[in-house]
C-alpha cells in the first residue's frame, strides 16, 4: 500500500513538472515570436521615409519599457494635481477663436557682420556677438504661442547692409523650438544656403521692395525708386502681384494688382464686414509701424467683438531693431499707402516686445484704421 502510495505522488510530481515545462515552453514561444515580431517591425519602420524625413526604430528592452511607463505614469499623475488650464477647454461661442487673417513682422537689422549676413556664420556659444540673439527671440515672439505655433504668422529678418530678407512662415516650418539655440541654428543654415523647412532668403532686397511683395500698395503721387517690376541679376519683382521669383525662391501673397482703391485702404467699417475698402476685399493688408512718434496703440483699440472674426485682414507690422530706422526706411514708409505709426508708451521696449503686444492687440481687438 505504501508502495502504491509513492508511486501515485510520484506520477503527480511528474505530471506537474511535465505542465511546468510545457508552460514555460509556451512561453518561451511566445516570447521568441514577439521578439520575432519586434525585429520585423524594427526592420520595416528603420529609414522608412514620411515626407522629407526618414524613422530611426530601435527595440526597447523590458527595463527601459517599464520605465517609460512609470515616467508616462507619473506625468498623468501630476497632471490630475493641475488645475484645469483654458487651453485644455472645448471652445465655446463665448470664446471665440482669434482673428485668423494673414500677419506679416518685419523686423529691420543693421550693422549684422558681413560673414553672418552672408554666409550663415554664427557662434552658437556666443549669439550676442552679430545679435543673433536678437533675431532668435523676434522669430520666437512671433511665431510661438503657448501650446502651439501661429500658423498663419511670417517674420522677415531684413538685413539691410546684405540686401537680404530671411523669412520664417509659421504654416511650413517643423522642428522648431522656441530656444535662442534652436532658433540661431536655423538662421544660420537659411542665411548659409542650406533652409529648413519654411525658411527661405530673398535676395537684393530693401525695405521698399520687400513691402511692395507683401502687397503694400504706394500712396497716391508716391514716386517708387523701382519699376512696377524689376529685373536684376535673375531677381524679379512684381509689386502688384505679390511674387518674388529668385534663385528657385517663389513667394505669392495672392495679391492682385490694379488701381483698386486710391490711397490705400478705406477707413469705415470693421475689418470682415461689408462696406470695407476694395483693397481689403483684393487681399491688400493694412501697414501698421511700431514707432516712437506715433500714435498711441491703446487709444486707438475698439471694443472687442464677441464673435469670431470670418474675414480678418492681413497685416504687415515693421519694426525696427535696437537701432531704429534709417533716413530711407522712414522714407520708403513714407511712400505707402495707408501707413500708421503707433506707439506702444514712453518707455523703450525691446522688438521682441513689440511683438507680442502687436499680438496681443490683433488677437483681442480691432485697430480703427
Amino acid at each position: 500500500e505504501s508502495e502504491a502510495v509513492a508511486a501515485e505522488s510520484e506520477a503527480a510530481e511528474s505530471e506537474a513538472v511535465a505542465a511546468e515545462s510545457e508552460a514555460v515552453a509556451a512561453e518561451s514561444e511566445a516570447v521568441l515570436a514577439a521578439a520575432a515580431l519586434h525585429m520585423h517591425l524594427q526592420q520595416v519602420l528603420h529609414g522608412a521615409m514620411v515626407g522629407d524625413r526618414y524613422l530611426e526604430a530601435t527595440i526597447m528592452s523590458a527595463r527601459e519599457a517599464r520605465q517609460l511607463v512609470r515616467r508616462s505614469d507619473d506625468a498623468f499623475a501630476r497632471a490630475l494635481q493641475r488645475a484645469p488650464q483654458a487651453f485644455s477647454k472645448v471652445r465655446t461661442e463665448k470664446a471665440p477663436l482669434p482673428a485668423s487673417g494673414q500677419r506679416d513682422f518685419v523686423v529691420t537689422v543693421h550693422e549684422m557682420p558681413e560673414a553672418m549676413a552672408t554666409r550663415g556664420k554664427l557662434q552658437l556659444s556666443d549669439l550676442p556677438a552679430g545679435r543673433a540673439d536678437l533675431l532668435a527671440r523676434c522669430v520666437a515672439s512671433a511665431l510661438f504661442q503657448s501650446h502651439g505655433v501661429r500658423r498663419q504668422t511670417r517674420v522677415w529678418l531684413l538685413l539691410t547692409e546684405a540686401r537680404r530678407a530671411l523669412c520664417c512662415d509659421g504654416t511650413l516650418v517643423r522642428g522648431l523650438r522656441p530656444d535662442e539655440r534652436c532658433i540661431a541654428a536655423a538662421i544660420g543654415r537659411a542665411l548659409s544656403g542650406w533652409p529648413l523647412a519654411g525658411w527661405s532668403v530673398l535676395e537684393d532686397m530693401e525695405l521698399g521692395k520687400l513691402l511692395g511683395v507683401l502687397g503694400v500698395k504706394q500712396a497716391a503721387g508716391a514716386v517708387n525708386e523701382d519699376e512696377r517690376s524689376v529685373h536684376d541679376g535673375g531677381s524679379t519683382v512684381d509689386d502688384g502681384g505679390g511674387t518674388v521669383n529668385n534663385g528657385g525662391i517663389v513667394a505669392n501673397d495672392g495679391v492682385k494688382g490694379g488701381d483698386g482703391v486710391q490711397g490705400g485702404m478705406q477707413r469705415g467699417g470693421a475689418p470682415g464686414e461689408e462696406g470695407e475698402g476694395a483693397d481689403r476685399e483684393h487681399g491688400a493688408p493694412r501697414l501698421l509701424v511700431m514707432h516712437e512718434d506715433g500714435e498711441a496703440a491703446m487709444a486707438m483699440v475698439a471694443t472687442v467683438q464677441q464673435t469670431p472674426i470670418l474675414r480678418a485682414p492681413p497685416t504687415v507690422t515693421v519694426l525696427g531693431d535696437h537701432l531704429g530706422f534709417t533716413q530711407a526706411e522712414e522714407e520708403a514708409l513714407a511712400r505707402c499707402a495707408g501707413c500708421q505709426k503707433l506707439s506702444l508708451g514712453p518707455v523703450p521696449l525691446l522688438t521682441s516686445q513689440c511683438v507680442v503686444i502687436v499680438h496681443w492687440l490683433l488677437d483681442n481687438a480691432h485697430l480703427k484704421l
